[in-house]
């Protein structure tokens, strides 16, 4: 009995420590598709003003 309490105890603590992998890597790959996306904005911005800037 009390190996099968420990063996459920490693398997609940498995599952907490994927969880908390899991949750992070989300985040960080949330972060990282923002900082994506705002360094396009940024690109189509500059491009956008040397075509003006060549046009004027």
């Amino acid at each position: 009995m009390v190996a099968i309490l420990f063996q459920l105890m490693i398997w609940a603590f498995g599952l907490y420590v994927l969880h908390f992998v899991i949750k992070s890597a989300v985040s960080k790959g949330i972060d990282e598709s923002e900082k994506v996306h705002q360094l396009e904005m940024m690109i189509n911005q500059i491009r956008d003003e040397n075509r003006t800037n060549i046009n004027s």
